[in-house]
Parts: C-alpha cells; sequence; structure tokens
C-alpha cells in the first residue's frame, strides 16, 4: 500500500498490533498497544475505533482487538519494510545494530515496495535483520 493512503500513525499502530499479535495467542489488549507504542490508553482506544471502522482490526469488548486478513498483511509489510531497512543500513551502510532500530524507525513510512524489494534483492534475500528477528518475505511468509 502506498503511503499517501495511511498515515504514519496508522502503520505503526498496525506493526505494533501484528508484532504483539504475533508473539502470543489471541486478542491483542489495549494495555499492550499503549506499552508498546508508549501512548495513552485512551489514544489508542481512539485509533482502535478508526482501524475498526477501516476494517484493519476486529474488536471484541473486553477482550481486545485482533488483526483482519488486510490489516495483517499491512502490519507485515511494515514489519518487513523495518526489517529490511535495518538490516541494509547495518550491513551496507555500516550502522551499528544499536542506531539502525530509530533510522529505520523514519525511514519504513517513506520508502516504496519497490525500493525494499530493490534493497532485499541487492542482499541476496536475507531471512533475519540485525538484531535476530524474521523478515517477512513479500509473499508474507516467514
Amino acid at each position: 500500500m502506498t503511503n499517501d493512503v495511511m498515515d504514519v500513525s496508522v502503520e505503526n499502530y498496525l506493526k505494533a498490533i501484528y508484532k504483539i499479535q504475533m508473539g502470543s495467542e489471541g486478542h491483542v489488549k489495549t494495555q499492550g498497544i499503549s506499552e508498546a507504542l508508549k501512548v495513552s490508553p485512551a489514544a489508542v482506544s481512539d485509533m482502535l475505533r478508526k482501524l475498526s471502522h477501516k476494517q484493519y482490526i476486529q474488536y471484541a469488548p473486553y477482550k481486545g482487538v485482533l488483526l483482519t486478513a488486510t490489516g495483517e498483511a499491512l502490519g507485515r509489510n511494515i514489519v518487513r519494510r523495518h526489517r529490511v531497512l535495518e538490516l541494509y543500513l547495518n550491513k551496507v551502510l555500516g550502522f551499528s545494530w544499536d542506531q539502525v532500530h530509530e533510522e529505520a524507525e523514519r525511514l519504513e513510512h517513506a520508502v516504496s515496495d519497490k525500493l525494499i524489494d530493490r534493497l532485499e534483492e541487492v542482499m541476496g534475500y536475507p531471512k533475519f535483520d540485525p538484531h535476530g528477528d524474521p523478515i517477512p518475505a513479500r509473499d508474507g511468509k516467514i
């Protein structure tokens, strides 16, 4: 999805929910999202309403949220962008592994999927980022 369609905040929420959901079984709690993004639970609740309206999540009162297929694909793609960028910054540009996160955080919202595909190709289709986390493939496989 192009970045002019989604704003940075939506992308950050989908990425956070995706990462939490992949690391657990079941619904993602508002508190977990709040902690991951360092925002208030009230701010999370507001954004969850927007994400639900856009059909990126399913909300179950008192249980939390689950990503829809669309929301999961978008969240996974943002994670993919971030991890490819981290690896490129580390392996090709020589940033230390503890510097790459903040740079990738800024860049993940600005680059195209075409650029990410090319970076991945140049690096030989890596499977893991510099921190050892798996990089989702373009087709969604991890």
